[in-house]
């Protein structure tokens, strides 16, 4: 599933970050749809996306998810990290999501599930891929109401890790391979 590939327009994404780069006020207003990682604990400064694929109606019914296998692609020179994905718990909109508004980027309790659904490490330029956790799409599969998405950050805080990648509106948007036995 990506956008712009075989009619499907289903997956979003919103950039959250603590507001501290030049023009973007990602802290409370809409940032940029690329997507952006950042992390420097020691000066509180975070960027983290959500990342939604709308699943309805895209498998046949009775589907039982194997494998699923999410790619970002970089298009800009950035550094190498490994990132980490959580489930969202909470819903959110793209266009009208932020730091503040959507519990300081999923840092508050309640917002993203503490354990990860997947860690991987992030290439400076080309695709990024990371195994997603077959029982979460599963979940989103069977009851789509429960799909708010996966928060993506950096795993290691460094003031020198930069990172961007195409987002939902842009030449290489975020990529969910599904594999599946229908019944």
């Amino acid at each position: 599933l990506q956008n712009g590939v075989d009619g499907y327009l289903g997956q979003s994404n919103e950039q959250m970050t603590t507001g501290q780069w030049g023009g973007e006020v990602g802290a409370d207003s809409h940032g940029p749809d690329g997507l952006f990682l950042f992390s420097n604990e020691e000066h509180s400064r975070y960027a983290v996306d959500l990342i939604r694929f709308d699943l309805e109606g895209k498998l046949p019914k009775g589907a039982t998810v194997t494998r699923a296998v999410l790619t970002l692609h970089a298009t800009k020179e950035g550094s190498r990290n490994s990132a980490s994905g959580y489930k969202a718990l909470k819903p959110w909109t793209d266009g009208k999501t932020w730091w503040n508004n959507w519990g300081h980027g999923g840092k508050d309790t309640g917002y993203i599930k503490k354990k990860p659904i997947f860690t991987g490490k992030l290439v400076p330029v080309g695709d990024s891929f990371f195994v997603v956790d077959s029982m979460l799409i599963q979940e989103w599969l069977d009851n789509p109401s429960s799909n708010y998405g996966i928060l993506l950050k950096a795993h290691d805080s460094d003031s020198n890790f930069h990172w961007w990648a195409d987002g939902d509106k842009e030449a290489h948007p975020p990529k969910l391979m599904v594999e599946y036995n229908a019944q």
